[in-house]
């Protein structure tokens, strides 16, 4: 059974991370990014809350399989992964930016945790 920790709480979205077993890659890799890195990540998911949808693919995009990725360029480049479950968006774990061998091992990584939360449900919501 998989938790959830709310990241933010929008008009349109929720962005949530996605806990197993007590633990978080998601918000580990968020805490681990530089304050700038962090705070520019935190921005995007509250633009992303608030509006429903981000058309900027450099800050948000689409990578296939219903995987998204939010992206920080500057100074580190960051990734967060993450899909949809009707109005919650659910990051999985985070990412330096990945070469493409390396992307493609990341998105099966994320279409995984969205596979096992789809089939286990959740059990909490964290609202911390």
């Amino acid at each position: 059974m998989y938790a959830l920790r709310e990241l933010y709480k929008g008009l349109k979205k929720t962005v949530v991370a996605l806990i197993e077993n007590d633990n978080s890659p998601a918000i580990e890799y968020l805490e681990s990014l530089d304050e700038t890195s962090r705070k520019k990540m935190k921005h995007i998911m509250r633009l992303l809350a608030e509006n429903g949808l981000l058309y900027n693919t450099e800050l948000f995009r689409h990578l296939g399989n219903g995987i998204y990725e939010f992206k920080v360029h500057k100074p580190r480049a960051a990734r967060i992964l993450c899909f949809f479950d009707k109005n919650i968006i659910v990051c999985t774990h985070g990412c330096d930016k990945p070469g493409k061998r390396q992307l493609r091992n990341e998105i099966r990584k994320a279409i995984e945790k969205k596979r096992l939360y789809l089939e286990k449900g959740v059990d909490d919501v964290n609202k911390s």
